[in-house]
């Protein structure tokens, strides 16, 4: 969805209109279908998504099982061959878009260790990122409204 967000926002700005209107509809019609899908087919079906086969489960029950006792199976992020163009392949390394993994784990455990020790979730990286952004202000403010160190455009009042 958010990508389809995106691709819309980047089309010209009359057809942006339409297209974002249109999202409601496009989820409308999924619901209704995915209902349909399941009187037919039952709690868990599948279906062909492009190139990539997509199971759906409905249900709270159907839901739950997979969520919380069976998830290792559906931790994983699906895949998508625009990873490839984005430099995300299959050994890719990060947090973000990485295979689910003993090496995605290792690497979200150190990431969150090192935030942690950083000051994320205290109140002394709060007052540090407060007073930076007031010597910001203060740089932005001594240039007239216009940063050249960081390439902020003025915009006229």
């Amino acid at each position: 969805p958010s990508m389809l967000l995106g691709i819309g926002l980047w089309v010209e700005k009359d057809i942006t209109y339409h297209f974002i209107i249109s999202i409601p509809i496009i989820f409308r019609a999924m619901i209704f279908l995915s209902g349909q899908f399941r009187k037919k087919f039952g709690n868990v079906f599948s279906l062909q998504n492009c190139w990539t086969n997509v199971v759906v489960l409905n249900g709270y029950k159907t839901v739950k099982e997979a969520l919380v006792n069976k998830s290792e199976d559906f931790a994983d992020r699906p895949y998508f061959p625009v990873y490839e163009h984005l430099g995300y392949g299959h050994k890719s390394e990060g947090v973000v878009l990485a295979r689910y993994g003993h090496v995605w784990k290792e690497l979200r455990k150190f990431t969150l260790t090192t935030l942690r020790n950083f000051g994320m979730g205290k109140k002394s990286l709060e007052e540090r990122v407060i007073e930076e952004a007031g010597f910001l202000c203060s740089a932005i403010n001594s240039e007239g409204g216009l940063s050249h160190a960081t390439g902020w455009r003025k915009y006229s009042d």
